[in-house]
């Protein structure tokens, strides 16, 4: 039985007025339903990893402001329907076209302070399947670790590569399909390591901005059989060095991916629902540490230092 609520008519919202100054807690109208649109209460949201470097202004993600965050709708992550290069990330980035950046700056201002972890879209862009084996580097930050849990649900044996030997460490122990490797940064050294395990079937690449200097992505694409896939799903912003030759002569197929479609959505969900991807405590979740609206400032230091650790930090407002 349905039941009617009124809206309050302000909220408590953390909003960013610029990026050379601190987001503040302010008490500001709430936004109105209009035709289509729905307004929800949110009970707890995740911190990124990198939520600082977002709103300081060192990742230099565009987005409008004032930015107000904490309220609205039930995903970071919007798709136009009829038009698929209108994406952008709610409280994040803007996205790349025009149709995206007025509607961020327009009804979708508002946003979820929250965390979006699907590197699910690109396995499957790539059609990871069950029994291949896939490297996924860097696979030790909050992105790269529930890549590697994703794919083994899928049935992929996995080669997790990054620098944190004892986050890698961590991902082996808890699966016996799981194959680590550390990043030295030297092409031909990363190569044969990654070779040692058979043939290679696709690549997730998931790096954050910093890791542009990285050998990792040629040394995963050397390592690849004949015919194999390359996903592209991180966060770097220059341009990457790509062994052409190896690209042609093993008919190695690149795409990149920029979050998920509607239906994987709906694939990942019913991964959880038949019990082969598993969340919290059975998921390798070591804790959550639950922070106030007004400690958001602790909250993102505790985000920045969990990362990859298999620990979380909330905001419940």
């Amino acid at each position: 039985m349905s039941s009617t609520q009124t809206l309050p008519q302000v909220h408590r919202a953390l909003v960013l007025n610029s990026t050379s100054s601190p987001p503040e807690v302010k008490t500001i109208p709430t936004p109105q339903p209009g035709p289509g649109s729905v307004i929800a209460h949110i009970e707890a949201v995740n911190v990124l990893s990198y939520a600082s470097d977002i709103y300081n202004g060192t990742r230099q993600y565009p987005f409008p402001t004032p930015l107000p965050g904490q309220l609205v709708l039930f995903d970071t992550f919007v798709r136009g329907r009829d038009d698929p290069t209108c994406a952008f990330l709610m409280g994040i980035h803007e996205g790349y076209s025009e149709g995206s950046r007025t509607l961020m700056r327009g009804e979708w201002r508002d946003a979820t302070f929250a965390e979006l972890l699907i590197p699910y879209g690109g396995l499957r862009d790539i059609d990871l399947q069950p029994g291949e084996t896939i490297i996924i580097s860097p696979a030790t930050g909050p992105f790269g670790s529930a890549a590697v849990k994703v794919a083994l649900s899928m049935g992929a044996k996995v080669i997790a590569m990054g620098r944190n030997t004892d986050i890698l460490k961590r991902l082996q122990s808890a699966n016996d399909r799981v194959e680590i490797v550390q990043n030295t940064n030297d092409v031909e050294t990363d190569t044969k390591a990654l070779k040692q395990f058979g043939a290679v079937d696709a690549m997730l690449d998931i790096s954050p901005p910093e890791a542009s200097e990285s050998t990792h992505i040629k040394s995963g694409i050397l390592a690849l059989r004949h015919g194999g896939r390359i996903s592209l799903m991180g966060g770097i912003t220059g341009d990457l060095a790509i062994p052409h030759g190896a690209v042609m002569h093993q008919d190695l197929k690149i795409r990149g991916k920029w979050m998920y479609d509607r239906e994987d959505v709906n694939g990942l969900i019913k991964l959880v629902e038949v019990g082969l991807l598993k969340l919290g405590k059975k998921g390798g979740q070591e804790g959550v540490t639950v922070f106030g609206l007004d400690e958001w400032e602790e909250a993102f230091g505790a985000a920045k230092e969990y990362s990859g650790t298999g620990k979380s930090a909330v905001i419940v407002p």
